[in-house]
């Protein structure tokens, strides 16, 4: 098992004594490893094979050094071939002669050793080493580099618990020499035989897939602490997606550079990549949890593909991993890998290997020397043989090393004429290099031309990876270039048909090799060199040849035979120390002697696992060296030399714990704290704090006493240096415990297990105090544990609790001064708009006055703050028309009557007018509209009709908080303060945290009633003004959902400062997702929304709001928030039959029934009947038949249906007809995923069946339900004429109808039955077509006669003008776009988003679609994991369907696809006549984007299901796919609105359905459409309840038309609402009110 431990082992102490002789006192420090590489057998996948080894260890020994150490290893070649190692991502500075590739050396001969003998100068971070020659790296020789920060240098996170570090490699059971010849000769690596991790195979977590007997990774943890993870892919040719069961991968390193920390479900990491992860032992242990690194991009099913699998050991764990693997990416899904590659950025304002910020280079202002774009060509046939090439030259490697050649001046060894771009001639073999200039600046493009993924990596150097996209690299696409915070690192991924752009500064000269680092390709002839020579300094910008260099080619004449090989081979003779370096080593010899007890070298035998082997800071010098033989000294066990801590402060440090240290620096930060202050214990947390905790008061009173309590916590990164922050929360009368306890606070709190018991508290992941310290302050007198001797005191107002909070920010800070050097910041939320800037305020008053002490005020943060009357109260109409609650009618009639006055209403018809707006919006949870609220509408009548009344109180909603606790309920406005309320009024809490019991300061309650506030400040504005002109930093921040505070009103007052716009609208992202949006102003100004929040952020949203704080809040940087760089068995055989015994008054009725049933199965075709169904166990709550229809007997073509009866009352129940979209997509969509009966648990295993439970929201609850396949070659449909599947919507119309009068000829029970059709997305267009001809059919007289009574359309495409159009307004409602873009979108194209009339529209129309980009279109609340370019595919081809997008939040138990889709219409692409490609065309795969059908695809795939269900077996009618590529499909029915028209007029009923937050096909064009129609208004715009809650809005006209919006929802509404969609569904069939 793998210890937690760094790996590389610590020099015995005999090895330390000897080296103190050859100590010196200047120079940076020298390691020394002795390595010995040999052959060793191994079994990893079960297979004997034989690996590389170095020193006996597969994989070798981790080198772990710090900054600016000399590394010396000598190497002894004890394999029967030339070997050399490379140090990937090691810079060598000046130093290209100890790279170790083809181009600077001679390999080592077979039982030779050389000495590597290299600096690690000015880097960091976690690298590894590996062979370069002949293949070997298939075999191993490979092992971890870890370069530690000098503890002079702040590292931007707090010191791990623990630092681990994971080679992850695809593996062949083929050996190296095997897998070079397959490349010489054609032969494809192909997939994988498994995934390794540290040179071990898979836990076995499949019997079926993974053999007994494999020796696995157990990586052990202890709970609650956080270790660095360093995962490096290793591998030769597989890019591998990394992810640890129920953990976050917090990404703060990559190859040398520190990233802005963001979290990750997983990461994809190619080939020859490096990265650190924090990731915190959060989870409970019920466990343990699976490590998992999977093939990615590899032809392979789910079944065989190859995957590594360790464990996750917590030191609590009940009991071993077991159940699925946590789900990867979509195997295909090069979309979502390049959106995750783009969300890594650098940090800049970090420092790395030197104290000055990583981004003091700011490289985005340098000027470009040269320009190269490298095109990469498969393997082809050049002279005979395969190879690869760059530019088309393969590059073929001379005898002697061109570095060798450069140096002794031979020529025609190597050209420098390697191409900037492909030149046109065939392709050739060659040693072409690349002349770089010496501080020369080069942009280099790799377009990649492979169909696999390709990484690219260069030695010498980090680049920054400033751009990538699919397609062709231009001029033009430097517009997209990140010119500011493109990580630096040395390799990068290229994926196929697209173009990664990479900067490089030649600063370091030497002979660098940039190559592939996939290793067929690179083996093939996929590399260059790239020769940077100072031609006037060359000495002195570059090492001496060294005196130990292996000889080869033209150049062999010159090595010597080795005599003596197996020692240091770069080392001399020592010089004899002088006599008084002797006695000074003896004392300090002595000194090490004495404290040996504590010294980590004299630890137990346990503790010595693995330990680090750490030389400190008086060793060798580089000249003492030279002069020096370390010959003598005897090596350790770990093959390293290293020297005991002499007495200085650096080495006092080094004896140290990391651990050790980190106390004793939070130690010394707080030793003036006040007495009594710390927390050290606290009721209901059994762990250790994080960082320390101060609590108590303080009294900016005497004469009254009052006093205003504090809750104090540090940061668990760097309190010396993070930011203080003061926290209040609003009310007015709130306590910040509220925060504490509910939002950032460093803890979460577990509802106890019985009435009246204390919670549990676990650790936040997401506490604020991760990256500042934080106070948490109760203010003013009166409230939480704050209180006054004087009850005059709590008679106050905004003016005086500034006062009083300055007063108590000027004590604080005497009581606690060694903060005062820290950034401040004040921060807030809801109330707080007013404490905060007031407080402010005073604060720069003070700053002005040269009160003391002086504080280091930066700046402030508001969220969902009360601001201004005018402004906030105005925000409410607007902020209800964008979101859908109230209609376009009725806005029009407001805007106009009020002229967009709503606060101070100017006649009485604007009063009668806003009134019917908040009738409206009344019954709704005002702090998060999509949540429900359990108080009625009483409460919130009173806030909306008084904007100045508190707004703090509302729901916790959907959040990553792993315990929420509060659940609707008690006497606030949909708040439950229990959990608070009980823990901070028991008596161990209150003297836990040094509050006053309640006979002193009262009762705490989360909002006091006795204080009487006055609001006395007038408007914020004036305050924000005077704040930002003199350049305070300020965020307003506001979760987007929030009718409290809308963000509409915060919008409008932030732009009307009037400041200049520096960082336009645009997304900002967190793990990889859209988070919502910004805009940067002027004057260190920035407004942000939270996309999907309500009231309260960081408690709806903690990891997005710990995300834009953490940027905002670091004192040195410049604030910016994330952003994605271009700116996803059964029935009995009797069935009905069944005899029923009759007993009860009803006799009659039942008997009837009775009769009807023994009917239907007299009447039904013969063995349609379905008796059993693989994977379900219970019983069927009705019939359910199936088969086929033939349509066409000429040409055999047959319609699959699958016919549900109704659980309630099949013989009077409507028959309803569904149909899904597309086109080309199967109605078992709607049948797995949306309303059938059943809901589908994926199977245990990859590959086995589902599980099948009842569905309690099947609408065959209230139905019969008919899923039909249509048209033929979709699902279960067929022909036996091919040219059958070249079909449209007319011939699909007819088709269908053919069907219906077959069908119910075939189930003529049914005919007296109301009929009705539905379905949505593409069956938009199916649905009207198809009820077309049922109407045409029933006027005719055609036979048998349909009952047809109506149809119903969910989000369904309908009018390409209508469509076209929806989507400006939409992403404005929604504050997807700013108010200044929506204003320009619309004067330029006069409200003609469709067919833009000039270049500017569409220029408009453009930036539109970029700030939309990177959402989930199928419902922009739920992250999409294929990022944005299947989105702009469907942009520039608006013909293309856009039926995929994810899962979202749903009350089905078993939901099983995680990133699907819902057969809609393509994003912004309107209907328009001609071929329509499907999905599985556009992309020549069988895969769509966010879309994972594997649970219907098996199931249906599965002989025994097939059977069952009386479908054809696949060589009959072919295999299910949710989306067939088969039929070629054609848009030929023009606008639906005719179509709608005609069958409404006539009196048939139309419900027209849209999920509100679906983007695909805003309910803003359905709303339009259905209002163009011209029908009267006979219900108007109003909510519609389910379950109690305001589930929507609708409005009804006449003939039957009614248009209804589901809230929350997305594209296909049963799916994500199942409750309220059976609840309009079951109403609007029996002609009920909805």
């Amino acid at each position: 098992m793998l210890s937690v431990q760094p790996i590389s082992r610590r020099c015995s102490y005999f090895s330390c004594f000897i080296g103190l002789f050859t100590v010196a006192f200047a120079g940076d420090p020298y390691v020394f490893f002795d390595w010995t590489v040999s052959y060793k057998t191994v079994s990893p996948l079960g297979v004997k094979q034989k690996v590389i080894a170095i020193e006996g260890q597969f994989p070798g020994p981790i080198l772990n050094v710090t900054t600016n150490w000399n590394v010396v290893v000598n190497v002894k070649n004890n394999l029967k071939e030339p070997f050399l190692l490379t140090w990937n991502g090691i810079q060598q500075r000046k130093n290209s002669w100890q790279d170790g590739v083809s181009g600077t050396n001679c390999p080592i001969p077979a039982g030779w050793n050389w000495t590597y003998q290299f600096q690690v100068k000015d880097q960091i971070g976690s690298f590894f080493y590996f062979p370069s020659q002949n293949f070997q790296r298939a075999a191993g020789g490979y092992g971890g580099i870890i370069i530690n920060n000098r503890d002079v240098i702040a590292v931007p996170f707090g010191t791990p618990d623990g630092d681990i570090t994971l080679l992850i490699s695809d593996w062949y059971i083929k050996s190296h020499d095997e897998l070079r010849k397959d490349v010489d000769n054609g032969i494809d690596l192909g997939a994988p035989d498994g995934v390794l991790f540290n040179g071990l195979g898979p836990y076995r977590y499949d019997e079926t897939l993974v053999p007994n007997g494999i020796f696995y990774e157990t990586i052990n943890v202890e709970p609650g602490k956080t270790y660095r993870f360093r995962v490096h892919n290793v591998g030769i040719s597989t890019s591998l997606n990394f992810r640890i069961q129920n953990h976050n991968l917090l990404l703060v390193e990559t190859e040398g550079s520190y990233t802005v920390q963001q979290n990750y479900a997983n990461m994809d990491i190619h080939v020859g990549q490096s990265y650190s992860f924090l990731v915190t032992m959060d989870q409970n242990a019920t466990s343990d949890y699976y490590i998992v690194a999977s093939s990615r991009f590899v032809n392979s099913t789910a079944l065989t593909r190859a995957t590594g699998v360790a464990i996750l050991h917590y030191s609590n764990s009940q009991g071993p991993a077991s159940g699925p693997l946590p789900d990867p990416p979509n195997d295909f899904d090069s979309y979502f890998s390049m959106n995750q590659a783009r969300s890594i950025r650098w940090n800049v304002s970090a420092g790395a290997a030197r104290p000055n910020p990583q981004g003091s280079f700011k490289y985005g202002d340098i000027t470009v020397t040269e320009v190269f774009v490298i095109l990469n060509r498969p393997a082809e046939l050049i002279d005979g043989k395969w190879r690869t090439t760059l530019n088309g030259i393969s590059y073929l490697a001379p005898s002697t090393p061109p570095k060798l050649a450069e140096q002794f001046n031979i020529l025609g060894v190597y050209k420098l004429d390697f191409p900037n771009r492909l030149m046109n001639r065939p392709p050739k073999v060659d040693t072409s290099i690349i002349n770089g200039t010496y501080k020369g600046f080069f942009e280099i493009i790799f377009q990649n031309n492979d169909s696999s993924v390709q990484s690219y990596h260069m030695n010498g150097y980090a680049f920054f990876v400033v751009g990538m996209d699919f397609g062709v690299w231009t001029e033009n696409s430097r517009a997209i270039y990140n010119k500011w915070d493109g990580v630096a690192r040395s390799t990068t991924q290229v994926f196929p048909g697209a173009w990664t752009a990479i900067l490089v500064y030649l600063d370091n000269a030497g002979m660098w090799n940039l190559r592939a680092q996939n290793l067929d390709s690179w083996y093939l002839g996929q590399e260059v060199y790239v020769s940077v020579v100072n031609p006037e300094l060359k000495g002195d910008t570059e090492v001496p040849l060294p005196e130990n260099t292996i000889y080869c080619g033209l150049l062999s004449s010159l090595q010597k035979d080795q005599g003596q090989r197996f020692r240091f081979s770069g080392a001399q003779s020592a010089l004899k120390p002088s006599r008084t370096v002797l006695v000074t080593l003896f004392i300090a010899m002595l000194g090490a002697f004495i404290r040996k007890k504590r010294h980590p070298i004299f630890q137990s035998k346990k503790s010595q696992e693995n330990p680090v082997c750490r030389p400190v800071h008086r060793l060798l010098s580089r000249s003492e060296l030279s002069k020096a033989t370390p010959t003598g000294v005897e090596k350790s066990q770990g093959s390293c030399l290293a020297f005991p801590p002499l007495f200085s402060p650096e080495e006092t440090r080094a004896a140290m714990s990391d651990e050790q240290f980190s106390l004793q620096i939070k130690a010394s930060k707080t030793q003036s704290v006040p007495e009594g202050a710390l927390v050290s214990q606290i009721p209901g947390f059994n762990g250790s704090f994080p960082s320390k905790h101060y609590s108590g008061y303080v009294t900016i009173d005497e004469a009254h006493g009052k006093k205003l309590f504090y809750y104090f916590v540090l940061s668990e990164r760097d309190p010396s240096n993070d930011p203080v922050v003061l926290w209040l929360n609003g009310g007015p009368g709130c306590s910040s415990f509220d925060g504490f306890v509910y939002e950032h606070g460093p803890f979460n709190f577990e509802m106890g297990k019985t009435k009246g018991s204390l919670p549990k508290l676990h650790l936040n992941p997401y506490s604020w105090s991760k990256v500042s310290n934080i106070i948490y302050l109760d203010s003013p007198a009166g409230v939480g544990f704050s209180y006054s001797a004087y009850e005059s005191d709590y008679v106050t107002g905004d003016l005086k609790t500034a006062s009083d909070s300055q007063n108590f920010l000027l004590k604080w800070f005497e009581l606690y001064p060694e903060f005062l050097s820290n950034p401040f910041f004040v921060s807030g939320e809801s109330y707080a708009g007013i404490y905060v800037p007031t407080l402010a305020h005073e604060v720069v008053k003070g700053i002005d006055a040269g009160i003391k002490p002086i504080l280091n005020f930066k700046g402030y943060m508001v969220g969902n703050g009360d601001t201004d009357e005018e402004f906030d109260s105005n925000g409410v109409v607007t902020f209800a028309h964008g979101m859908g609650l109230i209609s376009d009618e009725l806005f029009e009639e407001v805007t106009a009557e009020c002229h967009g006055n709503f606060f101070n209403p100017a006649s009485d018809n604007c009063e009668n007018k806003l009134e019917k707006v908040y009738r409206n919006i009344a019954g709704l949870n005002v702090y998060n509209i999509l949540e429900p609220c359990y108080h009625g509408t009483i409460s919130q009548n009173t806030i909306i009709g008084n904007p100045k009344l508190p707004s703090t109180f509302r729901k916790l909603g959907k959040t990553e908080r792993p315990l929420p606790v509060r659940k609707r309920i008690q006497d606030l406005p949909c708040i439950d303060d229990e959990v608070a309320t009980f823990w901070l009024n028991t008596e161990s809490v209150r003297k836990a945290i040094h509050a006053e019991q309640e006979s002193v300061c009262g009762r705490w309650d989360l909002c006091t009633d006795r204080i009487l506030f006055n609001h006395d400040s007038g408007s914020m504005i004036k305050y924000h003004k005077n704040l930002t002109s003199p350049g305070y930093r300020a965020l307003i921040y506001s979760g987007d959902h929030d009718m409290g505070v809308p963000y509409t009103g915060t919008e409008a007052w932030t732009r009307s400062l009037g400041y200049k716009v520096v960082d336009e609208w645009r997304p900002w992202t967190s793990n990889g997702q859209v988070a919502g949006y910004l805009q940067g102003y002027d004057n260190n100004l920035t407004f942000l929304t939270i996309k999907g929040c309500g009231h309260t952020v960081p408690e709806y949203k903690p990891r997005e709001s710990l995300d834009f704080y953490s940027p905002f809040s670091k004192d040195g940087g410049d604030g910016s928030i994330a952003v994605v760089m271009r700116n996803w068995d059964g029935n009995p055989a009797g069935g009905l039959a069944k005899s029923v015994k009759i007993s009860s008054p009803l006799q009659g009725e039942l008997l009837a029934i009775r009769e009807a049933c023994l009917m239907i199965s007299a009447l039904v075709p013969e063995g349609a009947l379905i008796t059993q169904i693989p994977g379900f166990n219970g019983t069927f709550p009705s019939e359910h038949y199936s088969g086929y229809v033939t349509i066409d007997e000429a040409n055999g073509k047959k319609l699959f249906y699958y016919f549900v009866l109704s659980e309630r009352n099949h013989s009077t129940d409507p028959v309803v007809l569904w149909l899904n979209g597309g086109p080309g997509c199967s109605s078992f969509d709607g049948f797995v995923y949306e309303h059938g009966p059943f809901n589908f648990e994926t199977g245990n295993t990859k590959g086995s069946l589902p599980k099948l439970h009842l569905n309690p929201y099947s609408w065959s609850k209230v139905s019969n339900i008919i899923y039909l396949d249509s048209p033929a070659g979709v699902g279960f449909s067929f022909s036996g004429n091919e040219s059958d599947y070249f079909t449209g919507d007319l011939q699909t119309a007819s088709d269908s109808h053919k069907f219906l009068l077959k069908w119910f000829e075939l189930y003529p029970e049914f005919l007296s039955n109301p009929f009705l059709i539905s379905g949505e997305s593409y069956a938009g267009i199916y649905v009207p077509t198809l009820a077309h001809e049922v109407v045409k059919g029933i006027d005719a007289g055609v036979k048998p006669i349909l009952n047809f009574k109506g149809y119903m359309v969910g989000n369904g495409v309908t009018d390409d003008e209508f469509d076209g159009n929806a989507l400006v307004p939409f992403a404005h409602g929604m504050g997807l776009i700013s108010d200044e873009l929506f204003e320009e979108a619309t004067a330029e194209c006069h409200g003609n988003f469709y067919n833009t009339a000039s270049d500017t529209c569409e220029d408009k129309l453009e930036k539109v679609e970029r700030v939309v980009a990177g959402l989930n279109i199928y419902n922009i609340l739920e992250p999409c994991y294929h990022g944005t370019a299947a989105v702009d595919t469907i942009i520039g081809g608006t013909k293309l369907p856009s039926s995929f997008r994810k899962l979202g939040e749903t009350e089905r138990p078993h939901p099983v696809r995680k990133r699907m889709f819902g057969r809609a219409w393509p994003y912004k692409a309107p209907v328009r006549d001609g071929i329509v490609p499907t999905w599985p065309q556009i992309l020549n795969s069988e895969e769509v984007p966010c879309f994972d059908d594997e649970v219907a695809t098996v199931w249906l795939n599965t002989e025994l299901v097939r059977k069952a269900i009386h479908a054809e077996q696949e060589s009959v009618c072919g295999r299910w796919d949710l989306c067939t590529d088969r039929i070629i499909f054609i848009h030929d029915s023009g606008s639906m609105i005719k179509y709608h028209k005609n069958l409404t007029s006539r009196g048939y009923r139309a419900l027209i359905y849209s999920g509100d937050h679906d983007m695909c096909v805003p309910y803003t064009g359905s709303e339009a459409w259905t209002r163009s129609v011209g029908y009267k208004v006979v219900d108007e715009w109003r909510p519609w309840i389910s379950n109690g809650q305001v589930a929507g809005y609708l409005q009804g006209y006449d003939n039957n038309l009614t248009f209804l919006t589901v809230k929350g929802s997305g594209h296909t509404v049963p799916e994500y609402k199942p409750r309220e969609a059976l609840d309009f569904y079951s109403r609007w069939l029996e002609g009920k009110t909805i």
